[in-house]
């Protein structure tokens, strides 16, 4: 379907070349543009996609806000809170696919030979809702097609400790590295509330041990067995993400309203925008409400309720989309 995309941004040369490009790409895309605060002031449009600058987002009085909202960022600026941040110089191809996910625009993402879609969920200030809220989302994208979890942590092996004798991630991995044929997931993983989870591993300087070549190799072997959608939870930040980062098509960056968390997730996302890493975070604000309500041991019952209605009360701000 076509999509009305406002964008505001003072580098003319910049404007002009993504223009070009959003244009060239995708011609169901009705774009308007303003390189002048006034000028934006002035316009009256209701649009689906809103991409602007820090000037122009603090600027707005009147709340323009489109089905997706997000900041263009040079990395060094102030992050608005509540909408997306994308680094201005990184492949624009990721802004097109976003917005084809969402029906937007006349493309679509290629899904041939059965694309499996990696989506990684991380929270720099460890809120204790992050594994019930990344367990939900695979549920709710287990609607929508074949989902693997992988928790990075040792928290799930509470929920395991029965199983976590088993193969796990790291013997996944070294069958893969022996280029052992016809590898079966099956021994690596279990069943969770209907989500197929693989395996934590038991001593956590494993995960440290897995090298970037490793993650490639996972990535080929999970794409074999046609999983549509890979959700991986990071348990901490280390240099270890970045060798994660590399196969992942999305993330999300999970934080509650406190000012501590806040400023956490804040640090976390200019971080990676200096470091230009080809993605572009969601922030997920966790709702104060839900996190007086729920803690980390009433998974269980989460997970029998409503999701999508969890899902809607525990965020405040950012776009997350069921399909990954």
């Amino acid at each position: 379907m076509s999509a009305k995309v406002l964008i505001c941004e003072q580098d003319e040369s910049y404007l002009d070349a993504l223009i070009k490009f959003l244009v060239s790409s995708d011609s169901a895309l009705n774009i308007t543009c303003f390189s002048d605060v006034k000028g934006y002031m002035e316009n009256k449009g209701s649009y689906d996609v809103v991409l602007m600058s820090k000037e122009f987002w603090l600027a707005q009085n009147k709340k323009i806000h489109g089905r997706i909202n997000i900041q263009l960022t040079t990395g060094d600026d102030e992050l608005i809170d509540g909408i997306e941040h994308l680094y201005k110089f990184q492949n624009m191809q990721k802004l097109l696919e976003r917005l084809w996910q969402e029906g937007l625009g006349g493309g679509r993402v290629a899904t041939e030979g059965g694309k499996t879609r990696f989506v990684g969920i991380i929270s720099p200030s460890h809120h204790n809702l992050t594994l019930p809220f990344s367990l939900v989302y695979s549920k709710i994208c287990c609607k929508y097609g074949k989902v693997l979890f992988v928790d990075l942590g040792s928290e799930m092996g509470n929920y395991f400790s029965e199983e976590m004798e088993k193969d796990n991630l790291i013997d996944y991995i070294f069958e893969l590295q022996a280029n052992r044929r016809d590898v079966d997931l099956a021994k690596y993983t279990t069943n969770y509330k209907g989500v197929t989870c693989m395996l934590p591993a038991l001593d956590p300087e494993e995960i440290w041990s897995i090298t970037e070549n490793d993650w490639k190799l996972f990535a080929r072997g999970v794409r074999s067995q046609s999983f549509d959608v890979v959700i991986i939870l990071f348990d901490e930040f280390s240099q270890s993400f970045f060798d994660v980062a590399n196969i992942l098509d999305d993330l999300m960056v999970v934080g509650s309203q406190d000012e501590y968390s806040l400023k956490c997730v804040e640090r976390f996302s200019l971080y990676l925008a200096k470091k230009n890493i080809g993605l572009m975070p969601q922030n997920v604000i966790l709702n104060k409400d839900i996190c007086s309500r729920f803690t980390r041991f009433d998974i269980d019952r989460i997970m029998k309720g409503n999701l999508e209605e969890w899902i809607r009360d525990v965020r405040r701000g950012g776009s997350i989309s069921a399909r990954a």
